[in-house]
This record gives structure tokens, sequence and C-alpha cells, in this order.
């Protein structure tokens, strides 16, 4: 995501040098495109995350990849960043140039981080309930300060891959920036 972001900040700002006179929605093009490139970007990777869930959760080799829950974790990554950078762009003040570089430094860091997580969570987690369709799966809290959400799905205990957990939840992520998983229940 990281270099999908480097290399459209370029795109931009090449365009710029090209036609200074360019608006904010003009320069950045149509969304839709603007989504591919980072769906584009993200989809493998997604997909190798499910897949690892999948294996985690007993599938094996011969477990395949869920198109539609990939398809759905790499639109909603593209997306959320998508619609942030063109918010910072296109509704700021100042040189567009400089917007367009703040933007992006910004989603460099951590922020895009914590979101590439968040999704990469999400396409796991829905490959080890996919491969645990029949079995009953529990909620792992992987770090000491969880929130009381996932604590609560935690003390549930074994719920059926089918269900979902207390709080609404099939599997995590409960909240952005939580790192819990979803394990097969032992027997």
């Amino acid at each position: 995501v990281k270099r999908a972001l480097g290399d459209d900040q370029n795109r931009l700002l090449d365009r710029i040098r090209s036609a200074p006179s360019l608006s904010g929605n003009d320069l950045l093009g149509p969304e839709d495109e603007h989504v591919a490139v980072f769906e584009s970007a993200v989809r493998g990777h997604l997909g190798e995350a499910f897949a690892a869930g999948a294996a985690f959760g007993g599938a094996g080799a011969a477990g395949a990849p869920d198109d539609g829950t990939i398809e759905q974790s790499t639109t909603g990554l593209a997306h959320v960043v998508v619609t942030m950078l063109r918010r910072q762009i296109e509704d700021g003040t100042g040189d567009v140039g400089d917007r367009i570089s703040g933007a992006y430094r910004e989603w460099r860091g951590e922020r895009v981080e914590r979101v590439a997580g968040d999704y990469a969570t999400q396409a796991f987690s829905a490959g080890v309930t996919a491969a645990g369709a029949d079995r009953k799966l529990r909620w792992v809290v992987t770090s000491a300060t969880g929130c009381s959400d996932c604590e609560d799905n935690a003390l549930a205990g074994a719920v059926s891959a089918t269900d979902v957990f207390p709080t609404g939840h099939a599997h995590p992520p409960a909240h952005s920036g939580c790192r819990c998983l979803v394990a097969p229940a032992g027997d």
C-alpha cells in the first residue's frame, strides 16, 4: 500500500507540473479509477491473508479462496484510503502540491499500517471462519489492553462458525486497531 501511495503521489505531482491550473477533483481523476489503483495493490496480499486464515482454520491447501470476501476487504481498504486522500486534497487550502504532499505523507505512516492491518485481520479471520463452517470457533484476545467488546466475545467461549459472537461480530476486527483472532475451539 505504501508503494501504491508513493506511485500515486508521483502521478499527481507529475500532472501538476504538466497542467498547474487543474483543480483538486480534475487532478485526481475519476474516483473509481483511483480506487482501482489501490484495489490492484492489495488484492493479492488480502487473498494471501484469507488463504493463511483458511489454512490456520484447518482447510489445508485444498481450501479455495473466497473471492467475495477478498473483494469486500480489497474494496473496503481501497475506499478508505482514496476517500480520505481525496477529501484532504480537495478540501484543503493553499497550494495544491503542498496539500498532495501533506495528505500522502500522513497516509504513508502509521495511519496506512493501521488500516491495512485492520483489513488483513479481517481477511485472515474470514478465512478461519470459512474453514471452520461446521465447527466451533473461539475469540482470542491478543492484547493485554483489549476492549470490552473483545473481552465479551472471548468470554462467550466456543461459538458456531455460522453464528456471531455476543457483540454481533462474526470475526475480528471488532474495532479499528483490533488484532484479536478467531481460532478453532479445542475438542
